[in-house]
């Protein structure tokens, strides 16, 4: 059979066999080369790790086709992440390799002209326009009509199109790009053609794309790949002014970043950021977020991102008024790009002149000057990084955002993680998990910190993790005081990574959270309470018996008697103590009345202001799934609490005990109607026949562990004993359960 021309692997599976087959270092450079492909898309340093050590067997045994075949993707690895400057001065070395005549059947020797061109690609497609054209010209005319690098090579020439503004042409070789495509729609393809769609501001066609690339990522099960879809779809929703849909997606993102997310991808999300909060007329973010990605991509030499980014960041602090410090950084970073940039790039320098900013020249390369070693170039490039993540987390702190923070945490642990400071490495993750708890995440985005601090936990020394968390338990760490000190008491952080020391060592979490002493002296936790389980009540009138009602009505009217009660023998002095007594009265009548039955207009005139909106917004909750609803969401933080709130009221006693432990068994009956109602989703019915389960203990008076005729999945078979232990160990409290007051 005629060995065919297109395969340019073939030959690489042919020498894979054969070196498996052997013992010897060949066996062992194809296994980093496995390595390296295993971390391609998802660990960038351990995949540049892997197939260094591959190239390094290659070069001791003589082996120039393998030399060009690692050097080759070594190079694509770092295109994949963006890093231009660390890959153009190794492909200009590169074809020196690829011309010798001992590699000339060695398919990739044509790959390392493409490696010459992606790099023009990547720093600025539209100045090197006429260099990209005739480079890929000359590949084509080598080549197949159907051929994956006659691919690449139209990929090339319709991206520099699409940048320079040509648009027949753009779409002229993407045509032909798709009529010729020879191994089937992958998502990094497909993801290109929207690219392209995008650069020319056609943005349906770049939707359609960006989802066929979701969709078919999805399949594949490729995370990267998928966020990198998602990123173009939101930036296509954005220009078509669909910005909550876009807010929607990028949330999505921004979960998902943290622990599978790149470089790249994190410019690219800035970027997308920067353009929707130009969308909803929010400068401060666009401003920030464009100037970030325009940062980051000036330091790894795409210079034509990192000019428009940086451009369009100026741009819009001017139309704003912002003030010129604002502006200053990414003035700066334009000036920088642009002089990277070749003179045929006149829609930059345009806009660097209307700005009234000349370009700064690209500094020269000083005479008799040493080439940095590849180790030196790794430890300036892991120090750029890491002085990266520092300048995203201070910037993040300066916007108050903690989402944001959180995930620069998470990354600086990788970087220490990955650097061999594991003490380091602990810390953020520590700080990081404690984060996320505060801030209520789901636990799929909370247990990569905690998935990570386990595994430490075994390969550190015993102890070493568990003395950490109790250090970290001891006071909020410096760096998060200007975002949190004012709103974590000392109490409330300690019990945070109390919590996450208990989830790191498998232990369920019951310790009761600490109220946090405001002005109101636990008011608003009572109120959320209380406003959480009405809603449950309107939602559903038709299951909630009106003897159910009455008892947490009832509730409520002697919780309000005793606030007379008390305002009548110790008067409050001081200015606006006796409305603001009138108003808190008022609204416990009010929320009674919504209790018993009463229409929401009814409960809305008993109410005073502020206070008569909460009505209208506890029937807005009310319509909203459990798994939606504020105080109940997310489903694993809902667990917890109730599992909490079950010890809490099974080691209380006071005169209302029983009526107290009803209530309770009460409000868990009302949280599990939108679980049982959804019967096609399995992983919501463990969650309803627990908290039918604490509703059994409660009614039970905690005498006995409730029975059934199978046990509870884990984690909450273990969970439902250790609040029935814990609820035992504790015994009865003598702590009578007062009401609310203002003081």
């Amino acid at each position: 059979m005629a060995k065919d021309p297109t395969d340019i692997w073939a030959w690489t599976h042919a020498d894979e066999e054969r070196f498996a087959a052997e013992d010897g270092p060949k066996k062992t450079m194809i296994r980093y080369y496995y390595e390296f492909w295993q971390q391609y898309k998802s660990d960038g340093d351990s995949a540049n790790l892997a197939i260094n050590q591959a190239l390094d067997i290659a070069r001791s045994t003589g082996d120039l086709r393998w030399q060009l075949h690692l050097r080759h993707w070594r190079l694509q690895l770092w295109l994949h992440q963006n890093n231009v400057k660390k890959a153009l001065p190794e492909a200009v070395d590169l074809l020196t390799l690829a011309t010798d005549e001992r590699v000339r059947d060695v398919p990739q020797r044509i790959c390392a002209y493409h490696d010459i061109v992606e790099c023009y690609v990547e720093m600025d497609a539209a100045g090197y326009y006429e260099e990209i054209v005739e480079n890929s010209q000359h590949i084509l005319t080598q080549l197949p009509k159907r051929h994956s690098c006659a691919t690449c090579a139209r990929l090339h020439i319709a991206q520099a199109a699409a940048d320079a503004g040509y648009v027949p042409e753009a779409e002229r070789w993407l045509k032909l790009c798709e009529a010729n495509i020879t191994e089937g729609r992958y998502p990094e393809l497909v993801t290109s053609f929207g690219n392209k769609y995008e650069a020319l501001e056609k943005w349906k066609e770049a939707e359609r794309y960006y989802r066929e690339a979701m969709d078919i990522a999805r399949k594949r099960e490729s995370m990267p790949d998928f966020m990198n879809a998602v990123l173009g779809l939101a930036r296509a929703k954005v220009a078509q002014g669909q910005s909550q849909e876009a807010a929607s997606l990028l949330d999505n993102v921004r979960g998902n970043l943290k622990y599978r997310g790149s470089t790249p991808q994190l410019a690219r999300l800035l970027e997308v950021e920067g353009h929707l909060g130009h969308a909803l007329k929010n400068p401060q973010l666009a401003v920030s977020s464009l100037t970030r990605s325009g940062r980051i991509n000036l330091d790894v030499g795409r210079y034509r991102a990192a000019a428009l980014n940086a451009l369009s960041a100026v741009e819009i602090a001017r139309a704003s008024n912002l003030k010129e410090k604002e502006s200053e950084e990414a003035l700066e970073i334009a000036a920088q790009a642009v002089g990277y940039m070749p003179p045929a790039s006149r829609d930059v320098y345009e806009r660097l002149a209307t700005l009234g900013r000349e370009p700064i020249p690209a500094p020269l390369e000083e005479p008799g000057a040493v080439p940095l070693t590849p180790e030196q170039e790794e430890e300036r490039h892991a120090r750029k990084e890491l002085m990266a993540l520092e300048e995203m987390f201070q910037q993040n702190m300066a916007l108050g955002d903690a989402r944001g923070v959180a995930i620069i945490l998470f990354r600086l642990s990788r970087w220490y993680y990955g650097h061999k400071a594991q003490r380091a490495a602990v810390d953020y993750l520590i700080w990081n998990a404690a984060l996320e708890r505060w801030l209520k995440l789901a636990s799929e985005q909370r247990e990569d910190a905690v998935s990570a601090l386990s595994g430490i936990r075994e390969e550190l020394p015993s102890g070493t993790v568990d003395a950490a968390l109790e250090a970290a338990a001891a006071s909020l760490p410096e760096l998060l005081k200007p975002l949190l000190g004012e709103q974590v008491s000392p109490v409330r952080w300690s019990w945070l990574v109390r919590c996450v020391g208990q989830e790191v060592r498998g232990e369920p979490v019951l310790e009761e959270e600490p109220t946090e002493k405001d002005a109101d002296g636990g008011f608003n936790d009572w109120l959320e309470y209380n406003a959480g389980t009405i809603a449950l009540m309107l939602r559903f009138s038709q299951k909630a018996s009106s003897k159910e009602r009455e008892q947490w009505a009832s509730a409520l009217d002697q919780q309000g008697n005793a606030i007379s009660k008390q305002a009548q023998e110790h008067p409050v002095q001081g200015e606006g103590a006796e409305e603001q007594l009138r108003v808190t009265l008022a609204l416990i009548k009010s929320l009674a009345a919504l209790s018993r039955g009463s229409t929401v207009e009814e409960a809305r005139a008993l109410a005073l202001p502020p206070f008569d909106g909460l009505i209208d917004r506890i029937e807005a909750i009310s319509k909203l799934p459990i798994w939606e609803m504020p105080g109940f969401a997310p489903l694993d933080l809902m667990v917890e609490q109730a599992a909490r709130d079950t010890v809490r009221a099974l080691t209380r006693v006071d005169e209302h005990r029983k009526e107290r432990l009803r209530r309770l068994a009460f409000r868990l009956q009302l949280m599990q109607y939108d679980l049982l109602d959804v019967p096609e989703a399995e992983e919501l019915e463990p969650i309803s026949h627990f908290l039918e389960a604490l509703r059994k203990l409660l009614l039970n008076d905690g005498k006995r562990l409730p029975k059934f005729d199978e046990p509870l999945p884990e984690p909450f078979n273990g969970l439902l004993a250790a609040t029935f232990k814990s609820a035992q160990a504790q015994g009865v409290i003598d702590n009578e359960s007062h009401p609310p007051t203002h003081s």
